[in-house]
């Protein structure tokens, strides 16, 4: 059986961070591919940045010479809001056969039950938990304990070296013209090049 990760993001823009964790959680939780998804900005919230066609091609320069790593538009191809069950389905609707992983942050163990549909999503996909501060282990783990025990759903832990890069970061240091080289990969740095250029217009 395939098994594929599922790793959405704002990706605004993506860095070296991301693929370490995708590396991560590749090797560890032994999958064929891992799938970025970037995700729509909410029309309400004001995130300065990267248009979503500029994201999504950030996002595709970052892995396409990278095996075992696949992009998707999936979630910015709808006009109304996106929500996490309803790429669960479409993805489970291409590969009907393959085991998924969503990979996300420790923090997000606790909100799980407030995501729509979250009993649906539990069917349709089990969870990569990557392991990165803040965070309490315990407490966490209790947290998965509890959710197996109440639900047909599966958590397993990615391990990850600590790397303290942020989008946010990445932006701002961009912004006042010093150097990014090397928290992002070589061709997006390329591409943010030509975006300060004009010449990235996606």
């Amino acid at each position: 059986m395939k098994r594929i990760g599922l790793f959405g993001g704002t990706f605004n823009p993506i860095h070296m961070g991301h693929l370490v964790l995708a590396e991560c959680a590749r090797d560890q939780l032994a999958l064929d591919e891992v799938i970025f998804i970037p995700n729509r900005i909410p029309p309400h919230k004001i995130e300065p940045g990267y248009s979503p066609e500029q994201r999504l091609e950030l996002v595709a320069a970052a892995v396409a010479d990278k095996p075992g790593f696949l992009v998707s538009g999936i979630e910015l191809k709808r006009e109304k809001p996106s929500y996490t069950v309803d790429t669960l389905r479409e993805v489970h609707a291409n590969w009907p056969n393959a085991q998924l992983f969503f990979l996300i942050g420790a923090d997000s163990l606790f909100q799980l039950e407030t995501w729509v549909e979250f009993q649906e999503i539990f069917r349709l996909t089990d969870f990569g938990v990557v392991a990165r501060p803040p965070f309490e282990r315990e407490r966490c783990q209790q947290e998965i304990s509890r959710l197996e025990s109440l639900y047909p759903v599966r958590f397993s832990w990615v391990e990850m070296p600590q790397i303290g890069i942020s989008s946010r970061s990445i932006r701002e240091d961009w912004s006042r013209g010093r150097s990014i080289r090397f928290q992002v990969p070589e061709a997006v740095y390329r591409l943010m090049e030509a975006e300060k250029e004009g010449e990235f217009e996606s």
